[in-house]
């Protein structure tokens, strides 16, 4: 097991005891951060940061459903 299904274990294990999915609907959106850096504040492009999502899924009405952005923007793009 790698270190991000690891934390995503553990947080599944703590968003068990926290929401009651008959209560509420919530989203989970889990990514990887990646740092850029700029050379000093001067320059005029800024320091960015960026987020490569990893997993993402909806429960509404206690059902889960899985969201792959892959698989979502492919299908947007037959559509065009």
């Amino acid at each position: 097991m790698n270190c991000f299904q690891t934390l995503l274990s553990h947080f599944n294990e703590w968003r068990y005891f926290s929401v009651d999915p008959k209560k509420a609907d919530y989203a989970v959106i889990t990514g990887i951060q990646i740092h850029s850096y700029g050379h000093s504040a001067d320059v005029w492009h800024p320091n960015m940061e960026y987020v490569c999502p990893t997993s993402m899924y909806v429960v509404t009405g206690g059902q889960r459903i899985d969201i792959d952005l892959l698989e979502q923007a492919e299908v947007r793009s037959t559509h065009y």
